[in-house]
């Protein structure tokens, strides 16, 4: 954190008009970037660790366990047929014809309208955020 807060080449201050400015260096000061600094001891330290880390030792190899058979059925349920509507048969009125009236008793479904392309982008990155923080695809 004390590299980051150091950074005087990448480093913006949020000024109180929510513009954001670059930090300014001080006369003489050289300047730090603490994305290089950082990745510069990446590096260091992953060279560190591979000088420090032993030659592995052989060791016995553990037996490959006995493979059990399973014989497994499966059982499929069998598809029932979808019911089949009635026909409707209804001969157009002279007064009918002009408007037409619901048949009584019958209410129409409201139907549900697709997402937008603006609301299927946002619930689909509400999903990657929940995915993100809880681990959980489901």
């Amino acid at each position: 954190m004390g590299m980051q807060l150091r950074d005087n080449v990448k480093a913006r201050s949020l000024t109180s008009d929510g513009t954001w400015v670059p930090v300014e260096r001080a006369e003489g000061e050289k300047p730090f970037n603490s994305q290089e600094a950082l990745l510069e001891r990446a590096y260091r330290n992953a060279e560190a660790a591979v000088e420090a880390k032993p030659a592995p030792a052989l060791e016995p190899q553990p037996a490959t366990p006995e493979v059990q058979k399973v014989q497994a059925t499966v059982i499929e349920p069998e598809p029932t047929p979808a019911p089949q509507p009635k026909p409707q048969v209804t001969k157009p009125t002279p007064e009918t014809s002009a408007r037409r009236d619901k048949p009584a008793g019958k209410t129409k479904a409201i139907e549900r309208h697709r997402p937008g392309r603006v609301r299927m982008g946002l619930g689909l990155i509400g999903l990657g955020l929940k995915t993100l923080i809880t681990g959980k695809t489901k």
